[in-house]
C-alpha cells in the first residue's frame, strides 16, 4: 500500500511521468519503470537523479520505517523533487530494486508426456530438465523481487 500511494504522490503531486524501460521493449520482454519530469531529458543546465537503497524500497522511497513511524517528508523522496524543481532541476527518480517485471504470457495447453509416446525419451528428459530450470530462475527472481515473502 506504501509503495502504490507514493507512485501515486510522485505522479499528482510531484508532476513526474511513469516511464516504461526500455522504451522499445517488445510485449514479451520483461519491462521495469522510472519517473521523470517533463523536462529531464531536455534541461540543459540541471538534473538531478535520485536512486534509492537496497532491499524493500522503491522508486520515490528512502525507507519505509521512516514513512511508518516518522512521516512522508522524513521517509521518502518527495520534499527533494519538489525542491529540485522549484530551483529548476529536471528529475529522474530510478527504480533499481524494481528491475524485472514478468509479463503474463497466454498459457498455451501442452500435451503431457505420457500422451507423447512417440517423442523419444531423451527429448522428454530435456524438457524435464529446462522447466525445472526455468522454475528455479522464477523463484530465484520472486524471492529477489520479494525478499519478505515466506513460501
Amino acid at each position: 500500500i506504501i509503495t502504490k500511494y507514493v507512485y501515486e504522490l510522485l505522479e499528482k503531486d510531484c508532476n513526474l511521468k511513469k516511464i516504461s524501460i526500455p522504451v522499445d521493449a517488445t510485449e514479451s520482454e520483461p519491462k521495469s519503470f522510472i519517473f521523470m519530469s517533463e523536462d529531464a531529458l531536455t534541461n540543459p543546465q540541471k538534473l538531478m537523479v535520485l536512486i534509492h537503497g537496497s532491499g524493500v524500497v522503491r522508486a520515490g522511497q528512502w525507507a519505509r520505517r521512516l514513512i511508518i513511524n516518522e512521516d512522508l517528508d522524513s521517509g521518502t523522496q518527495i520534499p527533494f523533487i519538489k525542491r529540485a524543481m522549484d530551483e529548476g532541476y529536471g528529475v529522474i527518480v530510478l527504480n533499481p530494486n524494481e528491475n524485472y517485471i514478468e509479463v503474463e504470457k497466454p498459457k498455451i495447453h501442452v500435451q503431457s508426456s505420457s500422451d507423447s509416446s512417440d517423442e523419444p525419451a531423451e527429448k522428454r528428459e530435456r524438457k524435464d530438465k529446462v522447466s525445472k530450470e526455468t522454475k528455479k530462475r522464477r523463484d530465484f527472481y520472486e524471492k529477489y523481487r520479494n525478499p519478505q515473502r515466506e513460501k
